[in-house]
Formats: structure tokens, sequence, C-alpha cells
């Protein structure tokens, strides 16, 4: 009888452990499968435009952060336009204004954002993960003070040329000013093609797991993953399980999956199984508890086009510091504005610059190019790029430093210094062959 119930509790044991094991089994492959449907898998999504209003809300004072990169713009600005104190004013006024409007605690956006090329449709290698992004911004300042709304002039187009194998082209055209500068650098990005969808968060064990063996380009998965996972997850201390399911958006069910390392929660994913792995829901925190990102997705339709879903509402909460300094973002889609897969022309990336627009290129950040349109032109990434030394329509403007010769590093008054003393010897020679021929 004892022999029996010792079976019995042991059976018992077994079977928890192999449901336990096969849960954590179907939880991982559901988050492998939702990494391989994001919005940045050429498979899902491959070009797509849209327009979205975005309120940011800030719950922290400006980071030392915040505040370097706007006093390297002001270093930029001056660079820029030495030699025009007027304009280094002005210019300078108004980063400070756009530098104090973004300390305030709620700022109103409008976002429009084309992206094409997520596979190699335009330009790049075949086989490239290739993206273009065109992103233009309305600011509309003081939201949070009762003061009528109003469209601010710091307004803008950007551009970004990404390749996998390639640093960052990032173009900014303020035509209020009529200044294009262009600068060879990384720059984030809302990335609106993984709203509502897996996305990878740099803090999360898993996607790091996945991104470490995916084929970036085709987002498939070698032969060996999922051993070479199975060992990750255990050398991590992680667990990951199939928790509840959940309705959300009228009817539709999520799985919520939950990723822990003892009793702490690391992560927790609600993902659509049956609406192509869609993620209303991520939360990504670090071991600390001293970050993490929340994303939340909902009200999603129906892309006429790809017929893929699409959230109209999507809201993200980056805490830092254990919650010290905290925002939180939330964009609502303008209707009738979404687009995705579909075939974008050429002309989309271009921007029209119009006479007497100056051009400033500091992808040589040392030695920036400036020039000055004395024709309308158009720049376009789509057309290869920005040679603008071979640009007809632009005119080269020159600075006193452009006629100095290079002195092996000498500083500016190192050069004048010997130039001096060259003039000083010369006249003394001078003076000494007059004497002699006078005596």
């Amino acid at each position: 009888m004892r022999t029996n119930y010792a079976a019995t509790v042991l059976l018992i044991l077994i079977s928890f452990q192999v449901t336990q094991a096969v849960e954590a089994s179907e939880a991982f492959a559901i988050m492998v499968k939702a990494y391989q449907s994001s919005g940045f898998s050429p498979s899902t999504i491959r070009s797509g435009v849209a327009e979205f209003e975005r309120v940011t809300e800030l719950h922290n004072n400006p980071s030392a952060r915040s505040e370097e990169i706007h006093h390297k713009r002001e270093e930029i600005i001056k660079e820029q336009y030495k030699g025009d104190e007027v304009r280094i004013a002005r210019e300078l006024e108004r980063i400070r204004d756009s530098y104090e409007e973004s300390r305030r605690k709620l700022i109103q956006e409008r976002l429009k954002i084309l992206m094409s090329g997520n596979d190699s449709t335009y330009g790049g290698e075949p086989g490239d993960k290739y993206k273009r992004r065109f992103e233009k911004y309305e600011w509309i300042p003081n939201l949070g003070q009762n003061i009528p709304v109003g469209i601010d002039l710091n307004f803008g187009t950007h551009v970004r040329d990404e390749n996998a194998s390639k640093s960052q082209l990032y173009v900014h055209w303020v035509p209020n000013n009529r200044d294009l500068v262009v600068y060879d650098r990384s720059v984030s990005w809302a990335e609106f093609q993984e709203f509502g969808r897996f996305r990878h968060t740099p803090d999360s064990y898993v996607a790091a797991i996945i991104r470490h063996k995916i084929d970036r380009t085709t987002f498939e998965l070698p032969a060996d993953f999922y051993e070479f996972a199975d060992s990750k997850i255990k050398e991590f201390g992680l667990s990951i399980n199939v928790t509840d399911e959940i309705d959300y958006d009228n009817g539709a069910k999520a799985t919520v999956i939950e990723v822990k390392r003892g009793n702490r929660l690391l992560e927790k994913y609600h993902i659509d199984v049956n609406r192509g792995y869609l993620c209303p829901y991520q939360y990504v925190a670090t071991d600390s508890g001293d970050y993490f990102n929340e994303r939340t997705a909902k009200d999603y339709i129906v892309e006429e086009n790809s017929g893929l879903y699409y959230p109209s509402s999507y809201r993200e909460v980056i805490s830092r510091s254990g919650g010290a300094d905290k925002t939180d973002m939330h964009y609502r889609l303008v209707p009738d504005t979404l687009r995705l897969n579909h075939t974008v022309s050429d002309h989309e990336f271009a921007i029209d610059i119009p006479v007497d627009a100056r051009v400033a290129d500091f992808r040589i950040i040392d030695k920036p190019v400036r020039y000055i349109a004395v024709n309308k032109g158009t720049v376009s990434l789509a057309k290869g790029g920005y040679d603008f030394a071979n640009m007809k329509w632009l005119q080269r403007e020159y600075s006193p430093e452009d006629y100095i010769p290079s002195t092996g590093g000498m500083t500016g008054w190192t050069r004048w210094l010997f130039t001096g003393i060259g003039i000083i010897l010369i006249l003394l020679a001078l003076r000494r062959l007059l004497w002699k021929k006078v005596h």
C-alpha cells in the first residue's frame, strides 16, 4: 500500500514536471514566432506610411545627456554660421526656445513617417537589410499651460539612410530657415512598423537569445537554434511560461507569457496567436528593477492593402532610476493615413531645395563643407545620396580657412608668427643688400 502511494506521488510529480516543460517550450516557441512576425521582418512589413499625433509626458528633470546634446547643437551652429553673428544669435535663440519647450511636462507633435526598403527593394546589395525613412514634425507647444494651441516654427524634415553594414546618413531640412544639414551618425527613431508587434528591447533576455541566432535579413532560424536557446535559457536561469489567456480589443484573445528569474518578473508579453502573433502588451525590466519599458497597443484596425492588423493607439512608458526619470509617450494614428506594403516612388524620399538655401555637409565633422543654392534643386536618397560637389545648382561657400595651406597641424597664431618672422627676415636681407650697394 505504501509502495503504491509512493509510486502515485512520483507519477504525479513527473507528470507535473513534464507539463511544466511542455508549457515552457510552448511559451518560448510562441515568442519566437512573435519575433519572426515583428515589423522588422521583410515578410511582414516592407514599406509603410502613416501620420500620428504624439503626446509626450515627462516626469523628470532634463538629464545631463540632454543638456550635453543641446550644448553640442550650439557648437555646431556657431561653426556652421561662423562670421555671421546675427544669424548665429538668431539660431541660438531658436534652439534655446526649442530646448526650453522640450523641458515642459507635456509636448504634443504631429508626425508623418514614410519607410521603405525593409528588404532590398530600395538600394543595397541583394539580401541586405536596407531601410529608408522620411519623417516630418510639426510642433504644437504650450499644451500644458492653458495657452491657445498654435503651430510652432520649429518644423523640419528628417531623412535616415541605414544599411546593416554601413553607418547611418542623417539629413535635417528646416524650410523656415532654408537650412539643410547632413551628418554621418546614428539617430534614434520611433520605429512605427513595430507598433503593436513584438519589439526587440536591448534588456530582453529572450530577444537577445533569438537575435543572436536568427538571420536578420530573412528572419529564418538555423537548424541548431533550439538547442542553443535551451542552453542559454538554462545559463541565464530563466523560466518562461504561459500563465493566462486574456481578452482584449472587444473579444480578441491573447496568450500571457511571463519570463522570470526566481521570483523576479523580468519580462511579460501578451501575444495574439490567431491574428498574426500580434503583441498588444510588452513589459521588459532590468534585474535591478531600476529600469523598465512598457508598451501597450489597442484598437487594432485592418490595413486594406496588406491585410495586416495595426493599432490605432500605442503607448510606451520608459522608467529609469526607479521611476525618478519617467517618459510616457502616446501615439494616436490619424485616420485614413496608414498604408503598408505599398509601392513607394523615389520622389517620396526627395527634398526640394529653393534658391538661396544653405547646405552644410558635416560628414567630415572637423571640416564641414558649405554650399548655397544658386538655383532650385532636389536631393534624394533613393537616387544615390548626397554628392553635393557635383550638383550644379549648388555653389561652394569658402571661408578664409579654406585658403590657408596645411602647415602640419600648426594653429592659426603659430602660422601668423612664422609668417611675420619670415617677412622680417626678408626685409632685413633687403636692407643689408641695399646697404652694401650704397657703400
